[in-house]
């Protein structure tokens, strides 16, 4: 599938709202402080789920063309 500009522009507009919100002392003009292990490790496990729940539509779009909803939903659910 075609992947257009404006979808492209979307992922960049979450990569920055990511960034915002995993990264709460980001300031313009001073230094921000390090995030601690424990926010690192949120951080991360937010982006794999994040992944995972991408692959997961990925694979219910082409479940769709050989399985029975009902199938697919029992599975997903």
């Amino acid at each position: 599938e075609a992947i257009r500009v404006y979808r492209w522009s979307a992922v960049a507009v979450g990569l920055v709202g990511v960034l915002v919100i995993s990264w709460p002392e980001l300031t313009l003009l001073g230094s921000g402080a390090a995030l601690g292990d424990q926010e690192v490790l949120g951080v991360i496990a937010a982006l794999v789920a994040a992944a995972i729940s991408a692959v997961a539509m990925l694979l219910v779009r082409n479940l769709v063309q050989s399985e029975p909803t009902a199938t697919i939903v029992l599975w997903f659910s």
